[in-house]
């Protein structure tokens, strides 16, 4: 890394990809999810590479895993 970067940039970079990933993903649908217990995502096409697990909420600042098990 730059001299110039601090350490955590990686990790803002991540978060912020994951929470665009979430506000495309699960934000549309998280109303209809309301508390449900557990996930089940079938994913098509270029949808298997995305760590659903790791989605991240810039909102409630947790990842789609600490709210919901997904499988």
């Amino acid at each position: 890394l730059p001299a110039t970067m601090p350490v955590y940039a990686p990790r803002v970079a991540t978060q912020a990809a994951l929470g665009a990933m979430h506000r495309t993903l699960i934000a549309p649908i998280e109303v209809a999810l309301g508390d449900v217990d557990s996930l089940v995502v079938v994913p098509h096409g270029p949808l298997h590479g995305v760590p659903f697990h790791a989605l991240y909420d810039d909102r409630s600042g947790s990842y789609l895993v600490d709210r919901t098990r997904v499988r």
